[in-house]
């Protein structure tokens, strides 16, 4: 059914909601078309509030909103009940001492599941399958359940829809993990049972027979690998823990690694984490920790790593160029430009031809518009690595941006020969012709980067740009509407501009004037500035055609001030520069 709506175009803009306790498959359907919506826990202002009403009613006075107390709701996971239960605690200790002294709020989790279960009779199946996620201590699929409480599928996925209705478990993925918040309980439960040796050997097996389907290195294999050295010791098998455990150190090692490549820092830094806890001191994972919590915007937390990896003794030049690099990395994604430039030049000083600080010096440069200076550091890395396919796609840019276009692509296309499935480099080589006027070649570059990286956004709204240009209003509008749901902050202004550009150019000014204005009131910048100029000039030719001279002029002199604003921002902006020569000749 579903298959055959897909099919009705009407339906592109008509939501079809399916409500499911298990994790629903749509085999077929395009992934743009499925999205998920997830019943949560109450918010944590709500706990908060109930946190704060239930200690005013204990104590008879205002209980004062604190930035702990936010803190705090966190680890109550959206339960009423567990608020309400919390309250207490709270006229004893201070929210920052709680915190410090988690074992408290735990122990009054396994309260309030207490408090929450008292109320159930879920029966025996149920209970056996909480009991094995607890011990578990992650996500377990029907399957893997039905194995190892050695029970019929069909008996095992009646207890999961027992345990859904009361909000017991959660669905990741095909699989189901414990709501947080009864964790503690059945831990606490299953440990003390008769179930737990016989439980933690059949979930080892399992892990390890699992292990079998996967490539080594890979996540789901590291993922296995270390639920069945856990499931080993907690078995009593402590020759057959130690055994995988020495496997584990080496391939979460090498997984943290290549998941940081793949640019999976979430992932990776969870890796990082697991492995850290066997070995506290290891320079390179703590190196590639540092970087995922860089990545991820904890720049702090990176700091503080990479200044103990600093004062260690006996650092290499190299070494220390490349934690020196990895400072000022943090520093350049966290846009405080200055102090990265500070911090490649240190790594520079130690190791002159190290490739990424030579790159992060570029970087830099190029965001503050220092070209020439941008291009002499390239120039060093070409040397160092004649054929670095990153050096080459910037160096591209940095010609571009110099007025030298032929060069500018040959360089690119140096890159893309080296890369040609990188998104990045085809995306450039895409602006390349688009700024050059070749708005088909533009479209053909694009179209190849949105191949290799369909999640792009950046790609996506530049087909956009590049089809209005070229008429193809349908195209642009299906890229637009792709977009649309998924676009915050910086790429949804552009895409308002883009949007904007779209009713200019299909004639539906007022439109156009609608929502240019509005970006114009939230930003100021040289593309808005330059879109409302020329609003603005078709608003006065219409003004002059209905015999409205005063007001054409008006609006003239509006584009005019407009475009003065935009070139005191970028005096030599090319399509401004035209705007205004163009308007002088009118």
């Amino acid at each position: 059914m579903l298959l055959h709506l897909c099919e009705i175009p009407a339906t592109s803009k008509t939501p079809i909601f399916v409500l499911s306790r298990r994790w629903p498959r749509f085999d077929g359907i395009p992934r743009q078309r499925i999205g998920d919506v997830r019943v949560a826990g109450l918010k944590t202002d709500y706990l908060v509030t109930i946190l704060e009403n239930e200690v005013s009613r204990i104590q008879r006075k205002d209980y004062p909103r604190a930035g702990p107390l936010v803190d705090l709701a966190k680890e109550l996971y959206g339960y009423p009940l567990a608020g309400r239960l919390a309250a207490p605690l709270l006229t004893k200790y201070s929210p920052e001492y709680l915190l410090r002294n988690l074992r408290h709020v735990e122990s009054l989790r396994t309260d309030i599941a207490e408090a929450i279960l008292a109320q159930l009779d879920i029966g025996e199946g149920p209970s056996q399958v909480l009991e094995a996620l607890a011990l578990f201590d992650g996500a377990l699929s029907p399957e893997a359940l039905a194995v190892i409480l050695s029970r019929e599928i069909e008996s095992v996925l009646e207890s999961i829809d027992v345990l859904a209705d009361h909000n017991l478990v959660d669905a990741e993925g095909s699989a189901v993990h414990l709501h947080p918040l009864i964790t503690d309980f059945y831990w606490k439960r299953v440990r003390t049972g008769p179930n737990f040796k016989e439980y933690a050997k059949r979930l080892a097996d399992f892990a390890r027979r699992s292990l079998e389907t996967c490539a080594r290195g890979s996540t789901e294999y590291v993922s296995w690998l270390t639920h069945a050295c856990r499931m080993l010791f907690l078995s009593g098998d402590l020759d057959g823990g130690k055994q995988l455990r020495a496997d584990l150190r080496g391939e979460l090692k090498r997984a943290a690694i290549d998941l940081y490549q793949r640019q999976e820092y979430d992932v990776c830094l969870r890796y990082c984490e697991e492995y850290l806890q066997s070995d506290t001191n290891d320079v390179e994972v703590l190196f590639h920790k540092a970087r995922c919590l860089s990545r991820l915007e904890r720049p702090l937390e990176a700091h503080a790593i990479l200044d103990r990896l600093l004062s260690m003794p006996r650092l290499t030049n190299r070494r220390a160029a490349r934690l020196n690099y990895a400072k000022g990395r943090t520093f350049f994604e966290n846009r405080q430009l200055e102090e990265a430039r500070n911090w490649f030049a240190r790594a520079l000083a130690l190791s002159p031809d190290y490739l990424p600080a030579l790159q992060g010096m570029a970087e830099v440069l190029v965001r503050t518009n220092m070209v020439n200076d941008a291009a002499a550091f390239l120039e060093r890395a070409l040397v160092a690595s004649p054929m670095d396919s990153y050096a080459l796609s910037l160096y591209a840019d940095v010609l571009w941006r110099q007025g030298r276009p032929m060069e500018a692509i040959e360089k690119m296309g140096l890159a893309v020969k080296a890369q040609p499935e990188n998104a990045s480099f085809l995306f450039r080589m895409g602006r390349f012709h688009q700024e050059s006027g070749s708005l088909e070649s533009a479209r053909d570059w694009f179209s190849k980067a949105k191949k290799a990286d369909d999640t792009y956004s950046d790609v996506r709204l530049s087909l956009a740009s590049v089809a209005i240009d070229l008429r193809r209003f349908g195209e642009a509008e299906a890229e637009l509407a792709y977009l649309r749901p998924l676009l915050t902050g910086d790429k949804r202004r552009v895409l308002l501009n883009i949007e904007a550009e779209l009713k200019f150019v299909q004639g539906k000014v007022d439109e156009a004037n609608e929502i240019a204005s509005r970006r114009l009131r939230e930003r100021r910048d040289v593309a808005t500035l330059g879109l409302m100029a020329r609003i603005e000039m078709a608003l006065s030719q219409n003004a002059r055609e209905r015999g409205l001279p005063v007001m054409a002029d008006q609006h003239r002199q509006r584009a005019i001030e407009l475009i003065d604003e935009g070139l005191s921002m970028e005096p030599d902006n090319p399509p401004l520069r035209n705007q205004r020569d163009n308007i002088e000749r009118d």
